[in-house]
């Protein structure tokens, strides 16, 4: 998805860099958004990334998953 003056070039940059199987997705949307500031007079270099763990898998949850699971009997 690309939001903003500079969305649709860093979304067509990111669609042509997801091929590439040696670039993480954090690579791959920092590389778009620099060829989007490149192109863009509206966009610019400054960015924020925010880098999401994965959920653990239900059969290593150690009971810190908080899904609504109902647990009493």
């Amino acid at each position: 998805m690309g939001v903003g003056s500079g969305g649709t070039y860093a979304l067509a940059a990111a669609l042509a860099l997801v091929e590439e199987e040696k670039y993480s997705a954090e690579q791959v949307a920092r590389k778009a958004m620099k060829i989007a500031g490149d192109i863009c007079v509206y966009t610019n270099h400054n960015l924020l990334v925010e880098v999401l763990d994965p959920e653990p898998d239900s059969d290593t949850d150690n009971g810190t998953n908080t899904g609504d699971k109902n647990t009493s009997e």
